[in-house]
């Protein structure tokens, strides 16, 4: 679904996962909090399997990703929508001795250009939906 058809249709629950999207859910949706239990138990298990220092890649959606970078750098949740997750971009993480080295966030240089002006098309619209369900 489109963000407009989303808001149409589930809009009290869109605009609660809006304001707080650490506590609440989508429809028929997890929480970025148990996205975030989720995503960390299952790296620390894939970590854990392949402890022989072996190099491993974890392809995932964005949301899934975010909620890890966000646990790794201990940003507050509030912040999460500081990080931009693009399609099919990549991100390195280093864990060494249960600690992560993050060496590149979202790099897409082998997709695209670095700066795509669409983007600011897709902030303005969530900024827009964002202040419209705040009012």
């Amino acid at each position: 679904m489109k963000i407009d058809e989303i808001n149409q249709k589930y809009n009290e629950d869109y605009k609660n996962w809006l304001n707080d999207p650490f506590n609440n859910s989508p429809t028929r949706g997890e929480s970025f909090k148990k996205l975030t239990i989720r995503t960390v138990k299952e790296i620390e298990n894939i970590i854990n399997e392949n402890n022989d220092n072996s190099n491993i890649a974890v392809v995932s959606h964005g949301g899934a990703i975010l909620s890890l970078l966000i646990y790794w750098l201990k940003m507050p949740v509030s912040r999460w929508k500081s990080i931009i997750q693009r399609g099919g971009s990549i991100s390195v993480v280093i864990i060494d001795k249960g600690f992560p080295y993050i060496s590149t966030i979202n790099f897409t240089g082998h997709l695209k250009k670095i700066y795509d002006e669409r983007e600011d098309r897709v902030l303005e619209i969530y900024g827009r939906l964002t202040n419209k369900n705040n009012n």
